[in-house]
């Protein structure tokens, strides 16, 4: 997101936070795929999954903590899911 913020704090999150952000979330789908909440998706099974897109929904409990910012952030994200086919699956087998 370029541009316009809401605030100086979603700024800095954009600007010097969202990488970090993106990279933990990215290491969290790969460790615990299994966990998603897959209700609605007409994935149900993934291999794999990975993030398409990411924006900050609000932040809360920001304080300073001597030379420490510190905050929660609540972020929404467009996620790929991935899933091997049984008939790719079977044929791989062989």
């Amino acid at each position: 997101m370029l541009g316009t913020y809401r605030d100086e704090i979603e700024r800095f999150i954009y600007e010097i936070c969202y990488q970090p952000i993106w990279a933990s979330l990215s290491e969290y789908l790969v460790q615990h795929l299994s966990l998603l909440d897959l209700t609605y998706s007409r994935v149900k099974y993934p291999d794999s999954a990975y993030i398409e897109d990411m924006l900050l929904e609000f932040t809360k409990n920001v304080r300073v903590d001597e030379d420490s910012l510190l905050f929660d952030a609540v972020v929404s994200c467009t996620l790929n899911l991935e899933e091997e086919s049984y008939a790719e699956a079977s044929s791989a087998a062989f």
